[in-house]
């Protein structure tokens, strides 16, 4: 396709304890509690001055599903989200995600989308069709007089935030978008991707023209950085993506906690009264999924869910805040399969992995020779998955080394696709694919101005809500 498609009805911690299931044991997910709302805040919406809007980046209804399932087997009652979803006053629509030629968007066009109401090419960040520059929202936001950032356990030159601060035709393009990054002023950003940062920060310092970046490269640093008077701060917390939930090891105090920065940063950017617009990301909800890894988007979904209901007590605390909650497409629809006690069963097991599917891939090719990666992948997977994944996974793996087809479907007949379906037999966690898909997404809305939601809206359209609630001049002008 080459033209656009045609417009929407209306335009515009993984280490959760496992303690309960005995108990539940004897009674089905059919009969536990119907979700019992948070109390909702009580005050008037009254207008909006700042924006969180929290991206839980690949999240299908499928994965939403899986966070309840374990949430009510493992602590006895729903996920905050659906918790929230059931508060009075809490706002509910249907997003849709298209991209200007495609009907599965990538993170790119759908984080341009919000950030200049602008359908986008998937890889193209702020860089129209017809090859125009539009002014990104945050940038707009700061112009307007709002402190803006960004907080993400991707780099945080990845799609998802850098739609909303960089203009880029090709979102691949990490060390050109980490330039502008730091070239344009932003107030506060905090994720992975130093190696993609540092050399623009380097030639930003030796230039003088650092504008008052204050640099964190650690959980306590990040904390002191928030109590800094500096103008700015940048949180470089990894070299490349924030390492999975399943794969952090070390003291909780020093492993990198989304809830925590997020909140960090909502603070400072409000330090002496201003309003702001803050994008905190769960960027690595699309990774797992992506990997047909069950147990890592198990923990990925948990520190979203975890994220998300520090930022609704904050909300609920700090008068004349919306925070939104909305993912930009979903990927690979993951969902339990199995039937009866198997199914809760695979839950148990998939809680229980000790690493991720990346993780153990990445140790298989730097310590194995190609002829032998799939016994060894079979061995170290069965390990750190904790579970068998039966005779024939050697040489299905083996099969992918060598470019031998092992699905008809060739989006699965990869490492990631193979794992994740022999691993399916156990946790009973199934996927589509390796790749995004073009379902429809759920959003919530509280605070300040959510009630002027409709139920259904696409992206673009929620960037023309944003602007009309925030004041903003137009992405073109």
């Amino acid at each position: 396709m080459t033209t656009e498609l045609p417009p929407a009805s209306r335009r515009g911690i993984l280490k959760a304890s496992l303690v309960g299931l005995a108990t539940l044991a004897g009674s089905g997910l059919a009969t536990a509690a119907a979700p019992k709302p948070v109390a909702a805040a009580a005050r008037p919406a009254g207008k909006v001055r700042n924006v969180i809007m929290l991206v839980p980046d690949g999240m299908s209804t499928g994965s939403l599903s899986l966070l309840d399932m374990h949430s009510r087997l493992t602590t006895g009652k729903p996920s905050f989200w659906n918790r929230l979803r059931a508060r009075a006053g809490t706002r509910h629509a249907t997003h849709t995600t298209y991209a200007h030629e495609s009907l599965v968007t990538d993170s790119a066009a759908a984080s341009s989308a919000w950030s200049t109401g602008i359908k986008h090419k998937i890889k193209h960040l702020c860089i129209t069709p017809d090859g125009r520059q539009p002014r990104p929202i945050l940038m707009r936001a700061k112009a307007a007089g709002y402190k803006v950032g960004c907080v993400t356990t991707t780099t945080i030159t990845h799609a998802t935030p850098a739609g909303f601060y960089c203009n880029a035709p090709e979102r691949n393009d990490e060390k050109a978008i980490g330039e502008q990054l730091i070239e344009r002023g932003i107030d506060l950003a905090i994720g992975g991707g130093a190696k993609h940062v540092d050399p623009a920060l380097e030639a930003a310092q030796a230039a003088g023209k650092a504008m008052g970046l204050l640099v964190a490269r650690s959980m306590d640093g990040l904390r002191a950085a928030i109590e800094n008077p500096a103008p700015r701060i940048l949180g470089l917390m990894s070299s490349e993506q924030i390492p999975f939930v399943v794969d952090r090891r070390g003291p909780a105090r020093e492993q990198f906690n989304l809830a925590e920065a997020a909140v960090l940063a909502a603070r400072r950017l409000s330090a002496g009264g201003s309003p702001f617009f803050l994008q905190v990301e769960a960027g690595r909800i699309d990774h797992a999924a992506h990997n047909n890894d069950a147990p890592a988007l198990l923990g990925e979904m948990l520190e979203y869910d975890a994220t998300l209901e520090a930022l609704v007590a904050y909300t609920d605390q700090n008068p004349g805040t919306l925070l939104v909650t909305v993912a930009d497409h979903a990927t690979a629809n993951p969902g339990l399969t199995l039937y009866g006690p198997a199914g809760r069963l695979g839950m148990e097991r998939t809680a229980a992995a000790t690493h991720s599917l990346e993780w153990i891939l990445a140790s298989v090719a730097k310590t194995t020779q190609k002829e032998v990666r799939g016994l060894e992948l079979a061995k170290l997977a069965e390990q750190h998955l904790g579970i068998p994944l039966g005779d024939d996974a050697p040489r299905l793996l083996q099969n992918v080394y060598d470019a031998i087809a092992v699905d008809p479907f060739t989006a699965r007949s990869t490492a990631y696709g193979v794992l994740g379906s022999l691993a399916a037999n156990q946790f009973g966690v199934g996927f589509i694919s390796i790749n995004h898909s073009a379902d429809a997404v759920d959003l919530l809305a509280v605070g300040a101005g959510s009630d002027g939601l409709p139920g259904l809206i696409d992206n673009t359209e929620l960037h023309d809500w944003f602007t009309s609630l925030l004041g903003l001049a137009p992405a073109l002008s």
